[in-house]
């Protein structure tokens, strides 16, 4: 590109944007369409597959009513079951509805004559005239037929998978068989199977009418999927569906078999080798609810984009033609605008190289090149003004450096210095956060192993153990939880008081009463617990401050004692008032602090050296802390390690903002 000149570049990047913006044009109609034609397919689809569903139904249902109404009007009948008397029942079953091809009624062995094991006239249908034979022998034994011997045990009118009936219609046909039952002596009693045939071949007349451009069509396949109707005779009854995605290697066919076996409808787009010779095809399925088979049409989207893809090469065409006229339109506008611009390119190098008395051309026009040249003139004029000023310029200019590096020299070591301090401020944040993480990972550890362990025992022993043992274990799992929540509570209100996003909410209340719901409910935290002693100097007396914050000072402050504290010793609680301050006092007799961990006793994840295997964030006293500060008030402490602990809060009695106003 460096080598091309200005003319060449306008025209290449003029031409090109126009280009793409044809070329969007033309992908974006092309998707458009394509996605019109798309769903029109569907729907075309979905229709004619539900209209073939539907003229299939209407048979079906008008098959099925026939012997199921027999049945009925046979079991509410007392006749004797003769020969004859059965004929002229499937005689009229096959008068009253042509689609059924053969009928016969099958009764149990010796239900009418004691000698008599087999009684099953057949009646069927050949080249109009009706043909009557018997499938009561042991060579058909219907008994073992699966029309017979299923509904007989399911107690329920089923239609069979297509089969070849060697011996009674000698065809290709499905069976809808109906139980048939006889009240004997006031019993509901089975007594044989009535059905209706009907033949695959008319329903590959039905199928076989749907007509898609040249190569499209439709096939059938049983609720196993075998093939019931298909425009290529050799496979029908021969191959099922996965065979056929079998031979052509198509995933997605055995996909589309699958789906039908579960009763599902959808369209699929598979490369389908038998009818459209290896093209893409696309393939809407649906199933028949009466008899769980499903109908598959196949599209062929080449034949049904022929149109659109004709459409889009002429297009194509017609696009390529006119970006070429306007690709020689361009450039010959482009040169013609970029000579006088290659005129001053040429007096700029010469300005380079210091020669500036070098001729300018000569442009008449008020355009922006125009303009363009009267300003290399002015330029030009200026130049030779401005070398004399920068010669005197230079000698400045080398003063301010020296003085420069003299400056940049004492920033270097400025910087240096707060380098080292911003690094020493990384290492303690680092080792804050790696405090945190290790505190949060093994405090949550115990409570999740319990609740772990608990609900364990609950799924392998909930029978074994009694109602005793299971409140324990839920109890168990309640305490896990609320240790959870303390903690996640703790780190919650550690953040918000260092981000200052507290905000506090003055009320009146009892604060005698309110420190012994909080010791109440402290107590009802624990199982095993010291003695608690509370005190105040009056039995009630009201205060205005934040609830909120006080519960958390106070309830901390007795969590902490009744940690540390061992069950034999004692815990004081002391509430009081004195010159306009709120006085909370917990004495505890517990194990102490060392001198060594007094120093950050207040900071966040700092816990006693001494604290052994005794669960703690070192949160508490920090959360406690600047509840305290928050309010106006502070905490005094004395502690000796082995002895005990004294914790003393000190808060005013006025509210913080009234506080600001008084000493303004």
């Amino acid at each position: 590109m460096k080598s091309i000149g200005l003319a060449s570049k306008l025209s290449l990047f003029i031409f090109t944007g126009i280009a793409l913006i044809f070329l969007a044009v033309f992908v974006f109609n092309y998707n458009i369409t394509s996605n019109i034609i798309e769903k029109k397919i569907e729907e075309n689809a979905q229709n004619l597959a539900y209209n073939k569903i539907n003229e299939l139904e209407k048979v079906l249902i008008s098959v099925e009513k026939i012997p199921e109404s027999i049945a009925r009007l046979l079991e509410n009948t007392d006749v004797k079951f003769t020969d004859k008397y059965l004929s002229d029942i499937l005689v009229s079953m096959l008068e009253s509805n042509s689609a059924i091809f053969g009928a016969t009624i099958a009764l149990e062995p010796y239900t009418q004559n004691p000698n008599q094991k087999y009684m099953a006239p057949y009646i069927y249908k050949d080249k109009g005239a009706f043909v009557k034979t018997s499938l009561g022998n042991e060579s058909y034994n219907y008994l073992n037929s699966d029309w017979y011997s299923i509904p007989k045990k399911q107690g329920k009118a089923v239609w069979s998978e297509p089969y070849f009936d060697e011996g009674g219609g000698n065809t290709i046909m499905s069976t809808y068989s109906v139980p048939l039952y006889s009240n004997i002596n006031g019993i509901r009693k089975f007594v044989g199977i009535i059905t209706a045939d009907i033949s695959l071949q008319w329903l590959n007349n039905i199928v076989s009418s749907i007509k898609i451009y040249q190569s499209g069509y439709g096939f059938l396949v049983s609720r196993e999927g075998v093939i019931l109707t298909h425009p290529v005779k050799e496979k029908i009854m021969n191959e099922s569906i996965f065979g056929l995605a079998d031979d052509i290697k198509s995933p997605q066919l055995k996909q589309i078999g699958y789906d039908m076996l579960l009763g599902k409808s959808g369209m699929a787009k598979i490369s389908y080798f038998d009818i459209s010779n290896g093209k893409l095809s696309w393939v809407y399925y649906t199933s028949i609810p009466n008899n769980g088979w499903s109908l598959a049409v196949v599209y062929p989207l080449e034949e049904l984009t022929a149109e659109m893809n004709s459409l889009s090469r002429s297009l194509l065409i017609l696009l390529v033609v006119s970006l070429s006229i306007l690709l020689i339109a361009i450039t010959i506008i482009t040169k013609s605008m970029t000579k006088p611009l290659t005129e001053l390119a040429i007096a700029t190098t010469h300005f380079a190289k210091g020669e500036l008395d070098i001729e300018l051309p000569q442009i008449g026009s008020n355009d922006e090149i125009g303009n363009l040249n009267k300003a290399f003139i002015f330029m030009r004029e200026e130049l030779r003004h401005r070398i004399g000023e920068l010669k005197e310029a230079y000698q400045e200019l080398w003063v301010s450096k020296q003085r420069v590096d003299e400056y940049t020299k004492s920033l270097e070591e400025k910087v240096d210095e707060r380098t080292k301090e911003v690094l020493i401020e990384a290492k303690e944040l680092t080792e804050l956060k790696s405090r945190f993480i290790s505190m949060i990972s093994h405090e949550l550890r115990t409570p999740l192993y319990t609740i772990s362990s608990s609900v364990e025992i609950l799924q392998l022993y909930e029978k074994q153990i009694d109602e005793e043992e299971k409140k324990h274990q839920f109890k168990q799992i309640e305490c896990a939880v609320d240790e959870i929540v303390e903690l996640l509570n703790d780190v919650i209100s550690i953040n918000r008081a260092e981000i200052g996003k507290i905000n506090l909410k003055y009320e009146r209340f009892d604060i005698v009463d309110f420190g012994k719901s909080i010791l109440e409910e402290v107590l009802l935290r624990f199982d095993k617990s010291p003695k608690i002693i509370f005190s105040s100097i009056k039995d009630s007396f009201e205060i205005d401050s934040d609830k909120k914050e006080i519960k958390q000072i106070i309830s901390n402050l007795l969590i902490n004692a009744h940690k540390y504290t061992p069950e034999d010793k004692k815990v004081y609680f002391h509430i009081s008032k004195d010159e306009g301050l709120l006085i909370i006092e917990v004495k505890d007799e517990g194990i102490g602090i060392p001198e060594s961990d007094k120093a950050n006793l207040f900071e966040p994840f700092a816990r006693g050296n001494n604290v052994a295997k005794i669960h703690g964030t070192g949160l508490g006293l920090a959360i406690t802390k600047r509840s305290i500060e928050t309010l106006g008030g502070a905490i005094f402490f004395q502690s000796r390690e082995g002895v005990g602990s004294v914790f003393v809060v000190k808060i005013p009695l006025e509210s913080v903002v009234d506080l600001k106003i008084n000493n303004t």
